[in-house]
C-alpha cells in the first residue's frame, strides 16, 4: 500500500531530462587538405636543406625556400582570418581556396625532389601553366565570397590577379636565381615564356569561372537575383 499523502505512482530518481550532449563541429575537409599540403611542403624543404649533396638540390636555394614558401602559403589564410575578425564575420574560412593556392608550392618542391625539371624537358612549361591555373582557381573561390554578380567581372578579376602574380613571381625568380648567373643570357626569353604560360593558366581559370557563373545566373530565377543599383544624387 502507498503511504498517506503519496500519489501511488513510481518515484522518479535523478534528473527528469537526459544530460545534454555537446556536439563538436567537425573540422572542415578543406582545412585538413590545406594542412596536409603545408606539412608535406615543409617536410620536403627540411629534407632538401639537410641533404644538400643531392644533385637535384644544387642551385635551387632551398634554404631560402624553407623560409619563403611557408610564409607565402599561410599569408592568405592569415590575412583572411584577421579581416574576418575585424568585421565580425561568422562565415567559415574558404579552406578549399587556400588549399588550391598552396598546392603549386607543393608541386614545385616535389618536382625538384624528383628532379623533374632536369629529367623531363616538357615538365617546366606544363607545370608553369598548371600552377597558375590552380592559383587562378583558388583566387576565384575566394572572390566568390564577395558581391561580384557579373560573370565577366569575375572572369577578368581571376585573370588579372593571376597575371599580376605571374609578373611578381618572375621578378622574384630572376632576382633570386637568374641575376648574374650562367643562365642570364637566356633569362629574357625564359621570363617572357613563363609569364605567358602563367597568364594563360590564370586566363583558363578565369574563363571557367566566367562560364560557370553565367550558366548559374541563367538557371537562377530573375526574382531571386541580386542586382546592384546605382543611386544618382
Amino acid at each position: 500500500m502507498s503511504a498517506p499523502g503519496s500519489t501511488g505512482g513510481p518515484r522518479r530518481i535523478g534528473p527528469s531530462q537526459p544530460p545534454a550532449v555537446v556536439l563538436k563541429e567537425p573540422t572542415p575537409r578543406g582545412f585538413a587538405v590545406a594542412l596536409a599540403i603545408l606539412g608535406l611542403t615543409i617536410a620536403q624543404l627540411i629534407l632538401a636543406v639537410l641533404a644538400p649533396d643531392v644533385p637535384q638540390f644544387h642551385g635551387t636555394l632551398f634554404y631560402a625556400r624553407l623560409i619563403c614558401y611557408p610564409v607565402l602559403m599561410i599569408a592568405t589564410p592569415v590575412v583572411w582570418w584577421i579581416a574576418r575578425r575585424r568585421v565580425g564575420s561568422t562565415r567559415p574560412m574558404p579552406w578549399a581556396g587556400f588549399a588550391l593556392i598552396m598546392l603549386p608550392f607543393l608541386i614545385d618542391v616535389s618536382a625538384n625532389a624528383l628532379d623533374a625539371y632536369n629529367s623531363a624537358s616538357w615538365w617546366h612549361p606544363v607545370v608553369q601553366f598548371v600552377d597558375w591555373f590552380l592559383l587562378g582557381l583558388g583566387a576565384g573561390v575566394l572572390l566568390l565570397r564577395g558581391a561580384i554578380r557579373q560573370p565577366w567581372v569575375l572572369g577578368l578579376l581571376v585573370t588579372g590577379i593571376g597575371a599580376v602574380l605571374a609578373i611578381c613571381w618572375e621578378i622574384g625568380h630572376w632576382y633570386a636565381l637568374v641575376r648574374g648567373g650562367a643562365a642570364a643570357d637566356v633569362a629574357y626569353t625564359n621570363t617572357l615564356t613563363d609569364e605567358t604560360l602563367g597568364t594563360l593558366g590564370a586566363t583558363t581559370a578565369g574563363i571557367l569561372f566566367w562560364v560557370w557563373r553565367a550558366r548559374r545566373s541563367r538557371k537562377t530565377p530573375a526574382g531571386k537575383r541580386s542586382h546592384l543599383h546605382v543611386v544618382k544624387d
